[in-house]
């Protein structure tokens, strides 16, 4: 049966429900050579020449969970009751609508391959098939090369049905592998501009590159298996991540190394290939922007918004502003943001002296003797940076008197967010869920 065209593919006919495949990463921000970072990712730059990449997609928390939950529903992750990571007490709540029981009841066959952090139970997020049957503890099992042969296997198969495929990698979270290292590797490595140029921090950003070009060499494989499954030309292959490396100042922090986040796209029967976006987009967007493309509606309940109009020429109002939040990881740190093109506006909630970054990291990188002392002060209630004179955020100017005004705009404007989506932090300290489980 033919589906009705969205008007972004109005020069397109799409006559049967697209494959939907979804590939995901932890902890990788935009660390990949088609974002100009200094790691070659040749599947990547594949994935982006022959589709759309996003240049100002951000996540809407800087830690797993959260993030994720906000992707699958499209709603806030305060919102969907997910404040804090699975496994410390947190969980998705059954009855959330997701992007895979939205497709499933839509006719599409609905898979994961590998890891999801949002339930225990995959069967709640919708997925009809879960060929690897991680379950949190497994990490050794549901690394790109272990899931990836298997996927290609299944594709090479031939699906029986549209799919929807979510799939699950986590070689870019910490601690990262510790395979060899090329013998130029240390020399060709520089750590981010915010992190100084010493030898153990690029240990750590070596063996960063390292994961994501085995998460590169991984991807080129299942593209190629798409083209010779003849699956290629209506299958949406989508890669993202759910928020910035696991470096200081980066995972678990609101500044933009947190929550940017790589967001590509290629469908050859209907998106455009090479275009670059770079408007303002948040990964609350995703949910409702993939159901735009497959012509499926978008559930009410959802809080994002689509941006398929940016895609192909249809009509699209820009964002004005980004929210994100911090609210648990494995400590209590409630924080929230709202950014725009030009400035940030960052509130801590807590009043308690304390500075949480990740304990991971601390406890497995090299860097983390050089790093720790000169990230050790507690940052402030308020912090605010003007983006454009100050892209590394290292120059808080929410007391100066030159930017009042736009402090007290972004402050209108993020209180106004908090108002309606009902933020728990409007109430008061939210609890650690261990604390209050039989």
């Amino acid at each position: 049966m033919t589906r009705p065209q969205p008007a972004f593919m109005s020069t397109k006919r799409i006559t049967d429900r697209p494959n939907i495949l979804l590939i995901t990463t932890h902890d990788t921000g935009r660390h990949l050579g088609v974002y100009g970072r200094g790691v070659q990712t040749p599947a990547f730059a594949r994935l982006a020449g022959e589709g759309v990449r996003f240049d100002g997609h951000f996540c809407t928390a800087p830690q797993c969970s959260p993030s994720r939950a906000a992707l699958t529903t499209g709603r806030w992750p305060h919102s969907t009751g997910m404040l804090g990571l699975l496994g410390f007490g947190w969980s998705l709540p059954t009855g959330q609508m997701t992007l895979a029981k939205v497709l499933r009841e839509a006719g599409w066959d609905t898979w994961l391959w590998g890891f999801q952090h949002e339930h225990h139970d995959p069967t709640t997020l919708g997925y009809d098939h879960d060929p690897i049957a991680f379950r949190p503890g497994e990490v050794p099992k549901i690394g790109a090369l272990h899931v990836t042969p298997r996927l290609c296997d299944w594709l090479s198969a031939g699906p029986d049905a549209p799919f929807f495929a979510s799939v699950g990698f986590f070689e870019t979270h910490i601690p990262f592998p510790r395979a060899p290292l090329a013998p130029d590797a240390l020399a060709r490595t520089r750590p981010p501009p915010w992190l100084p140029d010493h030898p153990s921090v690029r240990l750590d950003v070596a063996r960063l590159n390292q994961s994501v070009q085995t998460v590169d060499r991984c991807l080129g494989r299942i593209l190629d298996a798409l083209d010779a499954a003849a699956l290629a030309s209506n299958t949406l292959v989508v890669f993202t991540t759910d928020h910035g490396i696991a470096f200081p100042r980066a995972k678990c922090t609101l500044y933009d190394p947190g929550i940017e986040a790589a967001l590509l796209m290629r469908w050859p029967d209907a998106l455009p290939a090479g275009r670059v976006v770079s408007d303002l987009v948040s990964n609350v967007d995703l949910m409702p922007t993939l159901l735009d493309l497959a012509g499926v509606a978008v559930p009410p309940t959802v809080q994002g918004r689509s941006v398929a109009g940016l895609l192909g020429g249809g009509t699209y109002e820009p964002r004005r502003e980004l929210f994100a939040e911090m609210t648990w990881h494995d400590a209590y740190d409630p924080m929230r943001c709202v950014r725009t093109d030009r400035y940030k506006l960052i509130r801590r909630f807590d009043p308690l002296p304390r500075n949480v970054l990740p304990k991971s990291y601390w406890a497995s990188c090299e860097g983390a003797g050089v790093l720790r002392p000169l990230f050790a002060d507690t940052p402030p209630e308020w912090e605010l940076f003007d983006l454009a004179a100050d892209p590394l955020e290292l120059s808080n100017a929410a007391e100066h008197p030159g930017y009042a005004e736009i402090r007290r705009q972004l402050t209108d404007t993020l209180e106004g967010w908090m108002r309606d989506t009902d933020d728990p932090l409007l109430h008061g300290p939210v609890p650690d869920p261990r604390e209050a489980a039989p």
